[in-house]
């Protein structure tokens, strides 16, 4: 009965990895969409180039959880040998690296946006007070 249970619940869980690993692209792929290219200049302004790092993270991360899912139903159905280790070792490098040096970019970026914003306020406000 234990065993069945188990069965049941890693496969469970399996699907519920494959809707998340769906879900993860899914919104990678809005935020590219979002950040545009790197030849607007609006898109530019505001970040663009650092979302679109920032999307490439997430779906790195998306596909070391399939590889994850994917070692894991090798393991339960064949050997006990299951070399997480290597998977996560290599998601650690990757993800300090974001964190030490694309969230800087990220942060330079809002920078960058809250002064063109604060110029644009003001032009606008310029605008409005010259056309009325």
């Amino acid at each position: 009965m234990k065993y069945t249970l188990d069965i049941c619940l890693f496969k469970f869980s399996r699907e519920g990895l494959g809707e998340a690993y769906d879900r993860d692209i899914a919104f990678a792929s809005a935020l590219e969409t979002f950040g545009g290219g790197h030849n607007d200049p609006i898109s530019v302004a505001f970040g663009g180039p650092d979302m679109a790092k920032f999307a490439i993270a997430l779906r790195e991360i998306g596909m070391y959880k399939e590889v994850l899912r994917s070692q894991s139903y090798i393991c339960f159905n064949s050997s006990p040998y299951f070399p997480i280790f290597q998977v996560e070792h290599i998601l650690n490098d990757r993800l300090l690296h974001f964190a030490n040096v694309d969230l800087q970019d990220v942060k330079e970026a809002r920078k960058r946006f809250d002064k063109a914003n604060v110029t644009y306020d003001q032009v606008l406000h310029d605008y409005t007070s010259a056309v009325c």
